[in-house]
């Protein structure tokens, strides 16, 4: 999904600027969100699907600090890019080695369907 956005993204880019207007990529980590709340995709458990991502080692940010990540990101002039650490560097080793993030993205996709 984030790959398609990104294409979407550097193809509308060039365009908007011709119009004054700004278009931002963003590409945040795990948020706590209400999507966890009403994890019943393919009859999912919430808390088993926390604890998988819990048991990756990726940290669950709240919802303000990434509201405040992506303002203090646009306002110092950045169009793209991506927070916490893990996921700045899942970015950058996607556009090196997307073979790679294929075989990781196949495993959580993986673990998430299991966590059931």
């Amino acid at each position: 999904m984030k790959a398609g956005l990104l294409g979407y993204f550097k193809s509308i880019r060039p365009e908007a600027d011709t119009y004054g207007v700004s278009v931002h990529m963003v590409a945040p980590g795990y948020v706590e969100t209400g999507i966890y709340q009403s994890a019943t995709y393919r009859k999912i458990d919430r808390q088993k699907v926390l604890e998988e991502i819990d048991n990756l080692g990726f940290e669950m940010i709240s919802a303000e600090k990434a509201a405040s990540a992506i303002l203090r990101g646009v306002e110092n002039g950045r169009v793209e890019f991506a927070f916490p650490a893990y996921a700045f560097f899942m970015k950058w080793i996607a556009a090196r080695l997307p073979w790679l993030i294929g075989m990781v993205h196949t495993k959580l996709v993986k673990n998430f369907r299991n966590a059931r």
